[in-house]
């Protein structure tokens, strides 16, 4: 009959030795693979951004040309200018409007004519863009505004904000992105808020076009690596359980 009473069984270095093992390899191929991931969330998320910035790039190259083509007119009676402010909108697919101002003042435009509104310059990024959340025809609709000026006179062409929302959409389905021009920034819903946008949970990326004073924000929502993990690395992740 044994003396001894019998004690539960603990833990000892021998039978944690084991299950350390088994959790090595795991723990160290989930930390590459996560690096490796967050690689290619970066890479892809600075891609995209480049791709919405030539976008916006090119529509603001054809505001541009619409507007220097009509700075010269500028100071002109809106009857003689009239039929050329018109005459860009018909020809280019991104112009929505045109108009002409001197002495900080839109007397003319392609969509009613003879006018007259107050032109602030304060409004207008580096003097050139504007990103507005509406005007009185289209309230609560955004526009991208260019302004070219020669001292107090110029001309100003605009974009629907529903171009730049088919790039938001369709360059990036899966990325939050945001354009940003001075104090203002529309994301994928399209209004336009003030302030900064908020960063990507995941692969965060700030781009600024060089020739245009806006910037584009990009990066993935939370979750996101781990959907990467599991939609393109079952195999290895089933080899790492299976080696530990």
């Amino acid at each position: 009959m044994p003396l001894t009473a019998k004690r539960p069984a603990r833990w000892s270095w021998r039978t944690l030795l084991p299950w350390i093992v088994s959790v090595v390899p795991l723990a160290c191929g989930l930390a590459v693979m996560n690096w490796q991931i967050e690689r290619e969330l970066r890479a892809s998320s600075e891609a995209t951004t480049r791709q919405v910035i030539e976008h916006v790039d090119h529509i603001l190259d054809n505001l541009a040309n619409a507007a220097l083509t009509l700075l010269p007119l500028a100071g002109t009676p809106c009857a003689d200018a009239q039929l050329a402010l018109r005459s860009q909108v018909t020809r280019n697919a991104f112009v929505r409007s045109t108009n002409l101002f001197q002495h900080h003042n839109l007397y003319c435009s392609s969509l009613f004519g003879d006018f007259d509104e107050q032109v602030e310059t304060n409004d207008y990024t580096d003097g050139r863009l504007w990103l507005m959340d509406g005007n009185s025809v289209t309230p609560g609709h955004p526009l991208l505004v260019y302004r070219a000026s020669d001292g107090d006179r110029g001309a100003i062409t605009t974009v629907d904000g529903d171009h730049l929302l088919t790039a938001l959409r369709l360059i990036g389905p899966e990325e939050t992105l945001q354009i940003r021009v001075g104090k203002a920034w529309m994301g994928k819903d399209g209004v336009v808020h003030e302030g900064v946008p908020p960063a990507a949970a995941a692969a965060d990326v700030t781009l600024g076009s060089t020739r245009y004073p806006f910037s584009v924000h990009g990066g993935y929502e939370a979750g996101k690596q781990g959907e990467v993990l599991r939609s393109h690395y079952p195999a290895l992740l089933s080899l790492l359980l299976v080696l530990g």
